[in-house]
């Protein structure tokens, strides 16, 4: 099979403007695929009380499509002399972007053991492309 050159023939302006219209449909299909993802912030940090220790002290979310949702965990330390009691979980994420979850509210640590807090991350169907950060603070 042998490949013929449609622009074979052509005058220099045809073929600048094929290149053009080639450039623009690719920048358009680059746009409709960027302004679908939201880019989650990892600057957002874990806020803990002095009786607990964390693995992490900020969660790197990634980029996420708007209607979906990412979990990740984080062990945390009671280094307290005492067991921490009915863990609250607060976050400042906006619900217009989505929702936070976890497995820990209510939980208690006791001295010196280690538990898996798992946060979920749901972003709204509806929220718009944006960048942003958010922080969770943990407290007894």
């Amino acid at each position: 099979m042998e490949f013929k050159n449609p622009l074979k023939g052509k005058s220099t302006a045809v073929k600048i403007l094929v290149v053009i219209g080639i450039i623009l449909v690719v920048c358009a299909v680059g746009y409709v695929i960027a302004i679908t993802y939201l880019t989650i912030g990892n600057t957002g940090t874990i806020q803990l009380p002095a009786s607990l220790s964390a693995n992490l002290t900020s969660l790197a979310w990634g980029t996420m499509a708007p209607g979906g949702s990412k979990t990740l965990t984080v062990a945390l330390t009671n280094t307290g002399g005492t067991a921490t009691n009915n863990l609250i979980v607060g976050s400042t994420l906006s619900g217009s972007i989505g929702t936070l979850s976890n497995d820990i509210g209510g939980t208690s640590i006791a001295a010196g053991a280690t538990v898996n807090a798992n946060f979920t991350l749901t972003i709204s169907s509806s929220a718009t492309p944006q960048s942003f950060s958010f922080n969770i603070t943990i407290s007894d």
